[in-house]
């Protein structure tokens, strides 16, 4: 620095530490007497008066003494490129004026030529000089500070918005190669314990082959060094370690790739409660070392980065406790509904093979649909969930596989076998009331024509229990069944105490006579009530931003696009993209299904005209049916 500015009366010689100090070549001589120490004087080169040679010219701090030697050669405009830490002392006359035109003027100096008059003013612009000059450095340094940060900013937004694990770990390592200009890098977690090796990236030796690899988190190696001590590794040649350093280098990896390992940064990622996240290795920087920003960086990217692993592993347990909680609730359903056991799980692996379907579709209008990940795991759940409102459903009513329900079953067909059991003591006691009025006379012919008439009351009895049979399968009910059903009804028998006893009630008949199917029409709206259920139950679930849509998607798998569905007669405008995906799925599967007790499965080919048949008639969206059909979605 310069020496000794205590006063205008200072006799004590001009000091030039590191400031530069440039004049013409009239000057110079003059000022090397008056400037004795520093550096020495110099004589301006003469390819730096013109403006494109400005790049060249240093960035100070420096003092220019201008007069008019050097104002001949330059102008105004060369003297307003000069370095911004550079300051110019003006010769009275030219140098004076054009210094003052063109702003860059710091003094006016006491004459033309060097004397110890002007040691003051030398003085005051090498002070000076080193001032600007020191604050553009820390303009630079805070300029620098700012990109990092903006840059350590933008990281870590993209790394927060990073979803995929294996994803996520790559963009770690390249961002902290990236910002310490890293050749090459590793990454390690910690997995019970231990330090487990799980990317590496070489930009001399690309596709590196990722070794599987664990370290003890102890000195043996570096990474092990830095995770055991929770600090910043810093060394300059991994190959030039002093005898006593408490870590060691093993160069296996360098001989097997021919690599040479050089300047080594390892940075422990410490999640914000102080935990071991894992280690980042950075090797062979480009300015050939690693710097103070370097470590400054690559510590803030690593705590980013602890946070972001962090997140993500909280992510994944939080999906594995939401996937728990709906196969439990899934299996729930199986439980209650064992006749329709699997159809969930069905339904959704093949909703989101469609919907895969769906998203590769590249013409008509669908062309703009897409489902990415996020969409498909709401497809999936909503699918896995669609029916769970059926675990609310009575249960007689949610497997019933006949028309009677089955405790009316089992009287039914008891009063059938208590009209048998009557017919066969009115048989017993009409011979004996026979041979107790008449004897043995006659008794053989009498017993002939009893015997007839029971015999013809039995076959009426069977025909009677197989008529009520057939009519209580869930099919649709033959068009003589009711009339067949009437006479059944109109029988009488003798029960218990000599009352007489009806084979069907009233309320047999009107299971009985349900057209077609197992469902009187308000078991029906009992079986359809399982949707609003689904509904109020998903409706409960604080679902996250990214599942928000598997409560509207399992609402709406029963809607049509004609406004015929239920619960809330949508039409197609209201009716969104991946529930009309599922309704057709889950159409195919109860058609197709093996497991209902109370149907069989239909071909295939006849299912497919029912759904091309729903499609005709503006039920179901004949663009997505088409691309079901085209890729055969449920042979996937």
């Amino acid at each position: 620095m310069f020496q000794g500015l205590e006063g205008s009366t200072d006799a004590r010689p001009v000091q030039f530490d590191q400031q530069q100090l440039f004049a013409s070549v009239a000057l110079v001589p003059g000022l090397e007497a008056i400037v004795p120490e520093g550096p020495r004087p110099q004589v301006l080169p003469s390819q730096y008066r013109q403006l494109p040679s400005q790049q060249s010219l240093l960035e100070g701090p420096a003092v220019l003494v201008l007069d008019a030697e050097l104002v001949l050669a330059g102008g105004a405009e060369w003297l307003r490129a000069l370095p911004a830490a550079w300051v110019v002392l003006a010769c009275p006359g030219k140098a004076e004026e054009q210094a003052s035109e063109a702003g860059r003027r710091f003094l006016t100096l006491p004459g033309a030529t060097p004397d110890l008059g002007w040691q003051d003013a030398l003085r005051a612009a090498a002070l000076h000089a080193s001032g600007l000059a020191e604050m553009r450095r820390l303009e630079q340094l805070r300029e620098q500070a700012d990109r990092d940060l903006s840059e350590l900013s933008a990281v870590g937004a993209a790394l927060m918005q990073d979803r995929d694990p294996e994803h996520l770990l790559t963009r770690i390592l390249a961002e902290a190669r990236r910002v310490t200009t890293s050749d090459a890098g590793s990454l390690y977690l910690v997995e019970d314990g231990e330090l487990h090796f799980r990317l590496t990236q070489n930009a001399s030796i690309p596709g590196l082959e990722q070794p599987d690899l664990r370290l003890t988190i102890d000195a043996s190696s570096f990474a092990g060094r830095a995770a055991a001590s929770g600090e910043i590794l810093c060394i300059d040649d991994a190959y030039a370690l002093p005898a006593d350093s408490p870590h060691r280098f093993d160069p296996r990896m360098d001989e097997a790739t021919g690599y040479r390992t050089g300047a080594v940064l390892v940075v422990p990622m410490k999640s914000p409660r102080g935990d071991l996240v894992g280690v980042l290795q950075l090797i062979n920087p480009a300015a050939g070392r690693y710097g103070s920003r370097d470590r400054q960086m690559a510590a803030a990217l690593g705590g980013q980065a602890a946070v972001s692993i962090e997140n993500g592993r909280l992510q994944a347990e939080i999906e594995r406790l939401l996937d728990g909680f709906v196969r439990a609730s899934v299996d729930a359903l199986d439980q209650r509904d064992p006749g329709t056991s699997g159809h969930s799980v069905r339904v959704a692996e093949l909703s989101c093979t469609f919907a895969g379907a769906v998203d590769r579709c590249s013409r008509g209008r669908l062309a703009a649909v897409s489902f990415g990940r996020e969409s498909l795991r709401e497809l999936r759940y909503a699918a896995l969930l669609h029916d769970f409102g059926k675990v609310f459903v009575s249960e007689q009513v949610l497997g019933k596989d006949r028309k009677l329900p089955r405790p009316r079953e089992v009287r039914v067909f008891g009063r059938i076998a208590r009209a048998r059991e009557a017919l066969d003591a009115r048989f017993h006691r009409e011979r004996a009331n026979y041979l107790l009025s008449s004897g043995h006379d006659g008794f053989d012919l009498f017993e002939k024509r009893l015997e007839t008439e029971v015999a013809g009351e039995r076959s009426r009895l069977d025909r009677f229990e197989q008529a009520i049979r057939s009519a209580n399968e869930p099919r649709i009910l033959p068009e003589e069944a009711p009339a067949e059903l009437r006479r059944v009804a109109a029988y009488r028998f003798l029960g218990t105490g000599d009352g007489e006893q009806r084979l069907l009630d009233e309320d047999d008949m009107a299971f009985l006579g349900v057209a077609r199917g197992s469902l009187t029409e308000e078991e029906r709206l009992e079986i359809q009530s399982h949707v609003s259920y689904t509904h109020r139950f998903l409706a409960q679930i604080p679902w996250t931003r990214d599942l928000r849509g598997v409560e509207e998607i399992a609402w709406g798998h029963h809607e049509k696009l004609d406004g015929s569905g239920y619960p809330r007669r949508l039409e197609a405008d209201a009716i969104p993209i991946p529930t009309r995906l599922l309704t057709i799925v889950d159409i195919f599967d109860a058609l197709t299904a093996a497991d209902r007790p109370y149907k069989k499965a239909l071909p295939l080919e006849k299912a497919l005209d029912v759904l091309q048949d729903e499609a005709s008639r503006g039920r179901i969206d004949s663009d997505l049916l088409a691309i079901f059909l085209e890729g055969r979605i449920w042979s996937a």
